[in-house]
């Protein structure tokens, strides 16, 4: 099993849901508050939950477009994920940086690439970890296979 996991969060471990607009036709994430609503993917958090008690490591790696989301998810991740200590969150403002924000967490805990998995429903973000031999996984491989 891996020692380990990152996570991304909409579309993962918390189900997208439809964003609020403003009059603009823009995302409002001032009032939306609509992170605070996104329903868990239990699936996927049972399975984390397994190889947290296993002894791996679990990061969160989540896209925030400001203070307010942060917060958001912040409050989502203590209600529904208490087994990912809240210093194993990671909040980026664009998603394409997912690769950065890993390889640093990679060089700060001193592990090696390809000892970690991350877990994304983007593909496109899964492709920029795998060219830095991060081993990248879809949420759906992620509900089937063993690793």
């Amino acid at each position: 099993f891996p020692v380990t996991i990152g996570v991304d969060m909409d579309g993962t471990i918390a189900a997208y849901q439809h964003l609020p607009v403003d009059k603009y036709n823009s995302i409002d994430f001032i009032n939306g508050e609509h992170l605070k609503h996104s329903l868990p993917v239990k699936p996927v958090l049972d399975k984390l939950q397994h190889y947290a008690t296993m002894g791996s490591n679990i990061y969160v790696l989540s896209a925030t477009p400001d203070n307010l989301c942060q917060q958001d998810k912040i409050d989502w991740l203590k209600k529904h994920v208490p087994f990912i200590p809240e210093n194993n969150y990671y909040f980026i403002g664009n998603k394409r940086w997912k690769h950065v924000m890993l390889r640093n967490i990679i060089k700060k805990m001193k592990l090696k690439t390809c000892d970690v998995t991350m877990v994304d429903d983007e593909h496109q973000v899964l492709d920029e970890l795998a060219t830095i031999g991060i081993n990248p996984v879809h949420v759906s491989m992620f509900l089937t296979e063993s690793f």
